[in-house]
């Protein structure tokens, strides 16, 4: 029933968080570190609609599937993130650029 996966990914979230990606397809926030910091306990970022949940090991090294997920995994949602969250220090600078733009034709 539990599932023990060695190949994830963390990600930076917006607001200081991490998220975690799994090699099955799920993605993951992390919900609370344990007293030793090595032991994080995380929620399917799928969170009030799904009870999928782990924890990683090890200092992050392994990660356990503790209760399975009520829906199908989805990688394109995966990547999805990946690229909003790569797009986000641009979008500032953009701005900044654009503002500037609009400043010189008036």
């Amino acid at each position: 029933m539990f599932t023990k996966m060695h190949n994830i990914r963390f990600q930076p979230t917006q607001k200081n968080g991490v998220l975690l990606k799994s090699e099955d397809g799920f993605c993951y926030t992390r919900h609370r570190s344990a007293a030793d910091a090595q032991t994080e306990y995380w929620t399917c970022d799928q969170r009030g609609r799904c009870p999928g949940r782990g924890i990683t090991r090890n200092n992050r090294r392994e990660f356990e599937q503790t209760t399975e997920h009520n829906h199908l995994p989805n990688r394109s949602r995966i990547e999805m993130r990946t690229i909003q969250t790569d797009l986000k220090p641009i979008r500032p600078n953009l701005e900044t650029f654009l503002s500037g733009i609009s400043h010189n034709f008036y």
